[in-house]
């Protein structure tokens, strides 16, 4: 993606999500949010905070604001739009495991249903040159969604 922004003439755009602030490259922390070109990149840092705790976060949430004697229904839409809204995050095309153990339960699936995973070990000697490897071999995948 970088590749065809450099072969246009454009500086390609990276931003950097932690789910509470946003960086871009070329420019101030705000310029993705009202830029009229979405990035290149767009890189999400996930902790395990974003799994099972984010669940127990929404069930708490929703059992207080329902009014007393209420029985609102509750549908997935409802609960994927607030599953989005507080984890602040999109659905990654590719996931980048920085562990050991290809473990995934504390990472939220309602997000990872469509990602590739691709493992680089905690003792990775350079994690820009295994950030660097996973894009190029996430580059040569042919993804087909079907009908």
């Amino acid at each position: 993606m970088a590749q065809r922004a450099a072969d246009s003439g454009k500086v390609p755009r990276i931003c950097l999500d932690d789910g509470t602030h946003v960086e871009c490259s070329g420019g101030d922390a705000d310029a993705c949010a009202g830029c009229e070109r979405p990035p290149d990149l767009h890189i999400s840092l996930w902790s395990r905070d974003n799994g099972y705790p984010a669940l127990v976060r929404l069930a708490r949430d929703l059992a207080a604001e329902a009014p007393p004697a209420s029985c609102r229904p509750v549908n997935e839409p409802s609960v994927a739009a607030r599953l989005a809204d507080s984890a602040g995050h999109q659905h990654p095309d590719l996931l980048l495991l920085y562990d050991d153990l290809a473990c995934l339960p504390d990472f939220p699936p309602w997000q990872l249903q469509n990602a590739e995973v691709f493992q680089i070990g905690s003792a990775a000697r350079s994690l820009g040159d295994a950030m660097l490897c996973a894009l190029a071999s996430y580059a040569k995948i042919e993804r087909r969604w079907g009908k």
